[in-house]
């Protein structure tokens, strides 16, 4: 099934954050039109302490506004590769450095109206480092066990889906 664009508009230009409407011809031939958040792209790093434990973050999310129990992460920049990006952000946001992440694989968190796809990664092994947080974050780091972990997913407690994706990915791979 394949859809053909017939005319494409960009409907809002943001800071980071795009918005296409496009105008479509459907196999069936009728025309329809589709709206589409253009993102850059983002990394998330699971970071796992020698013990075993995770740290996550929880910080304010203004779209839902209230926190969220998450995972380390961030847009790509442009030009930026995306294991720079997952070391960047992991030390932005929790102060840590990692020289040998793996890779979890990657998901597309919103596929019926965004192109963003996040690449996630696990961090073992970590060096602690002087903490260089952005400016407009503000986030308290919360440690827990991987059973805690599941357990939060389970509850709702943590409801954020790469966190949920990176979580259970490394759970089945550990």
């Amino acid at each position: 099934m394949l859809e053909k664009t017939i005319t494409s508009e960009i409907a809002y230009n943001g800071k980071f954050i795009k918005v296409k409407k496009d105008k479509v011809l459907l196999e069936s031939g009728k025309e329809s039109f589709r709206e589409v958040m253009l993102h850059p792209g983002a990394c998330a790093v699971l970071p796992i302490l020698p013990d075993g434990r995770i740290i996550l973050i929880r910080q304010f999310r203004y779209a839902f506004m209230k926190d969220f129990l998450e995972i380390p992460a961030g847009k790509i920049d442009e030009g930026e590769d995306i294991l720079t990006c997952a070391r960047r952000e992991l030390s932005e946001e929790i102060g840590y450095d990692c020289e040998n992440m793996r890779y979890l694989g990657k998901i597309c968190p919103s596929c019926g109206c965004m192109n963003e796809v996040i690449h996630l990664y696990v961090a073992e092994n970590m060096t602690e480092r002087q903490l260089a947080p952005d400016d407009d974050e503000d986030i308290k780091t919360v440690v827990v066990t991987k059973d805690e972990a599941l357990a939060m997913i389970s509850s709702g407690e943590i409801d954020d889906a790469k966190t949920i994706c990176a979580l259970l990915r490394y759970a089945c791979n550990v």
